[in-house]
């Protein structure tokens, strides 16, 4: 390892200085977080045996790589002599490019305010030719102010009329609108009330017919010579017992399939949580194969330094038998 205190490499081994030239080369650093990227490539190829290099020894190391004259110079020093200069043209157009912006920005902005002053300009001329004008009209209407004031306040009288008027006329259409509306309110309960009392006129003459002819049957019944029964007749409830035979064989379907949902349902968690143990169990094993291999190895890399407190482990027997 060089450890020359003339070329600026103290504790720097030539090859760390040609991968610090690499680095810069690749990376060109003109500002500090360019620096930050020169560091991380250098520390990130370094070998094991190599220490860790910081930004600020990096950029000082790289700085202080210089010569005396007449003497014969390493390929890094040349290397890092070509990149300063480098860098340097390369910030002195940075640079340049800046000023040149800068410089168009000024311009622009003067130009600027020179078209808002002369904006500016052509208002004031404008508001006082308004002004010269107004004066003119103000001397030429003083003498006919007054009528003008009379027929304004006539103008707001007559608004105010006609505001009125429209107010009265809203307020009636509003009362007439209310009455219609009570009418029709009332001709609607009329016929809701008709409707009603016709319904219960229909349903008392239903009853009555339904109990006379049962009073004929039974008297038939008594005054018949055999005692045979009269014919089968189809109840009048026969559609609703119909319907709600309908009605329990849907809710007894339905209670099926809520049955059948459940037990699939049941089923589905017991196999999810058989697979969760499963997988906590090869977990648990991989782990402890793991660890009783590490121990192995650090028994096998110690020997008879390996501490006494971590013998069990190697006793342990392997998970997977």
């Amino acid at each position: 390892m060089a450890r020359s205190s003339k070329f600026g490499t103290v504790n720097y081994s030539a090859d760390e200085m040609r991968r610090l030239n690499a680095n810069v080369r690749a990376v060109l650093p003109l500002v500090g977080e360019d620096w930050l990227r020169v560091a991380y490539y250098f520390n990130y190829q370094r070998p094991e045996a190599i220490p860790f290099r910081d930004v600020e020894s990096l950029k000082r190391k790289f700085k202080k790589m210089y010569c005396s004259r007449g003497k014969s110079l390493p390929d890094y020093i040349v290397e890092a002599k070509e990149l300063r200069e480098n860098i340097q043209q390369s910030t002195k157009q940075i640079t340049g490019t800046e000023e040149q912006e800068k410089e168009l920005e000024e311009n622009e902005l003067t130009l600027k305010l020179r078209q808002m002053e002369e904006e500016y300009q052509k208002i004031l001329e404008g508001k006082r030719g308004d002004m010269e004008v107004k004066t003119m009209t103000d001397e030429q209407s003083g003498a006919t102010s007054t009528a003008e004031v009379i027929a304004l306040l006539m103008q707001s009288v007559e608004r105010k009329r006609h505001a009125v008027e429209e107010q009265v006329m809203d307020e009636n259409a509003r009362v007439r609108r209310e009455r219609k509306k009570q009418k029709v309110e009332k001709v609607l309960s009329s016929i809701h009330q008709d409707q009603g009392e016709q319904e219960t006129e229909e349903q008392s003459e239903v009853l009555s017919s339904r109990r006379s002819d049962q009073q004929k049957q039974e008297e038939s019944s008594f005054n018949a010579a055999s005692p045979a029964l009269p014919p089968m007749t189809q109840p009048e409830d026969a559609p609703s017992l119909r319907i709600l035979e309908l009605i329990l064989q849907a809710l007894n379907a339905q209670q099926i399939e809520s049955s059948r949902q459940f037990e699939v349902e049941q089923a589905r968690q017991e196999q999810e949580k058989r697979e969760r143990e499963e997988r906590w169990r090869q977990t648990e094993l991989r782990r402890s194969r793991e660890h009783r291999q590490l121990m192995l190895a650090m028994s096998a890399l110690l020997g008879d330094r390996f501490p006494e407190s971590l013998n069990r482990h190697l006793n342990e027997e392997d998970p997977t038998n």
